[in-house]
């Protein structure tokens, strides 16, 4: 059995890619919270909502990516070239592990998906609360 569903594990793959394409060493929480925008406002789109309150997010996470440190070249070589999950990220996906174990049935393809990583998210960045909000509502004017 995967814990992972296939959204998440996507979630995680640009996380890591949004990471290595800055020069960070690390993947962090804000790397995530980037990836999770992204995929929340395309849902809106898709659903005829608005996308403007992911946008916003999506933006002022970006500006919060600049300000963490970059490697340089020299780091790179020793480190190698990949960025890895930083503490911050371990803890949060140790959090979503533990809440989907918590309020989710076993599923053959997966029990940690985006909303469990969002929820994670929040002790980290009060943003992801407007994200979930913005997913329930797309969900129940999807239904």
């Amino acid at each position: 059995m995967l814990i992972w569903t296939p959204n998440a594990v996507e979630v995680l793959r640009d996380s890591t890619a949004k990471a290595e394409n800055m020069g960070h060493r690390e993947v962090h929480p804000l790397h995530m919270l980037w990836a999770l925008t992204g995929r929340s406002g395309l849902e809106a789109l898709r659903y005829g909502k608005s996308d403007q309150q992911q946008a916003r997010i999506r933006f002022q996470v970006e500006r919060d990516l600049n300000k963490l440190p970059v490697m340089d070249h020299n780091d790179s070589e020793a480190w190698g070239e990949c960025a890895t999950p930083g503490l911050k990220l371990q803890n949060l996906l140790l959090r979503a592990a533990d809440f989907s174990a918590r309020h989710r049935p076993d599923r053959d393809r997966g029990r940690v998906g985006e909303d469990e990583l969002l929820k994670a998210l929040l002790p980290d960045d009060h943003r992801a609360a407007s994200l979930l909000r913005a997913r329930e509502q797309v969900h129940l004017a999807s239904a």
